[in-house]
């Protein structure tokens, strides 16, 4: 039987990728194709990792029925899932913040500014005493507790004593608008110290330690929680 031509001509326009020339052989309408046929390059086939680097999987392989050792020493060996201790980086978990946010909301007041202040005042301690008498974890003097109508004794509860700084706070912003180191300053050393300095930080060194410390505190809070919305107007 004579064979018969069903393309003479090639049916494509186009390049056709093949895996190999012989491949193209066993389409008998591509026999025309020559000048069109394209041999697609071979994949590359990575190599599968060895399971002994792979943590988790024990360093064992089947022989033969027997399970045997692989020659990586116990000291490279894979470590077990089950005994593998995982190492968490624990949550910093900050004294009074729900109180502190509470106020914070309350006179719009950036919660990890007070932060920063009640670990730099009081190390977070509610019954703190200083000795020149300021109280509480903002360490409010007593005369400045009476100025906001609030008794000494009430400076040892968490919240009142929250309440009381935060409205001093805004009070100094009144005065000396959002500059957080003069208000800082005005907190340590009194507003008429910052005034006689012409509105500067006062050239104490406890003042101006006490604002960098502050500003150190805050600024790391901030890196590390985020921005917030500083003493607001």
């Amino acid at each position: 039987m004579k064979d018969e031509t069903f393309f003479e001509d090639c049916p494509v326009d186009n390049t056709v990728r093949v895996s190999s020339a012989q491949s193209a052989q066993r389409f008998q309408a591509l026999g025309n194709c020559s000048d069109r046929l394209v041999q697609a390059a071979v994949p590359r086939v990575e190599a599968q990792p060895s399971v002994v680097r792979i943590i988790g999987v024990k360093a064992e392989e089947d022989t033969g029925g027997t399970k045997k050792k692989s020659r990586a020493s116990a000291k490279n060996a894979p470590i077990d899932i089950e005994d593998r201790k995982i190492t968490r980086r624990p949550i910093e978990i900050r004294p009074y913040d729900g109180e502190i946010r509470q106020v914070a909301a309350r006179y719009r007041i950036d919660p990890l500014f007070l932060h920063a202040m009640v670990a730099q005042e009081s190390s977070s301690q509610p019954r703190a005493r200083s000795h020149k008498g300021a109280l509480g974890l903002m360490q409010i003097m007593p005369t400045t507790g009476a100025m906001l109508g609030v008794a000494p004794a009430s400076l040892f509860d968490p919240a009142t004593n929250l309440d009381t700084g935060a409205r001093y706070l805004k009070k100094l912003q009144k005065r000396f608008g959002t500059d957080f180191a003069l208000i800082l300053s005005a907190y340590n050393a009194g507003e008429g110290a910052v005034e006689r300095y012409g509105n500067r930080i006062p050239p104490f060194a406890e003042t101006q330690a006490y604002v960098t410390s502050v500003m150190g505190r805050y600024g790391n809070l901030r890196l590390a929680g985020g921005p917030e919305i500083g003493i607001g107007q």
